[in-house]
């Protein structure tokens, strides 16, 4: 299904978001036990330990992880049996500055014309108007 938002807006809010996500420090300190059975939980939990959104692109990508997992042998494991929690902790805060730091606005903004879920990322960030 197509979806079709003003352009110029997407753009305008894309700019706005990618500001605020930019500003944001990543943080330095790490959890060494909690638990998560994909990706997308780990994302969720990480978001709830440390009170911050992480970007969009971030959520989509642990969304892929997690697809990337239908069919193999490891399929049903939790994902905290499979991989050290502060390894994969790591790999998801330092994508999520690749994110935050060199994401372009434009790029989010054509993402977001086919996402009708882009909305529930963005107003986590960003102050209502």
């Amino acid at each position: 299904m197509s979806i079709s938002y003003n352009a110029d807006d997407l753009l305008e809010l894309a700019t706005k978001y990618q500001k605020c996500m930019k500003k944001r420090p990543i943080p330095m300190g790490r959890f060494s036990n909690a638990m998560a059975s994909n990706w997308q939980g780990m994302a969720e939990t990480l978001a709830r330990l440390y009170g911050q959104q992480l970007h969009y692109l971030t959520h989509m990508m642990c969304k892929e992880w997690d697809k990337s997992r239908f069919g193999s042998e490891d399929e049903g494991k939790p994902l905290d049996t499979i991989i050290d929690w502060s390894d994969a902790e790591d790999t998801i805060w330092r994508v999520e500055e690749v994110h935050r730091l060199f994401t372009s606005p434009t790029h989010l903004a054509m993402l977001w014309n086919n996402d009708l879920e882009h909305r529930a990322y963005v107003d986590e960030v960003l102050p209502s108007p």
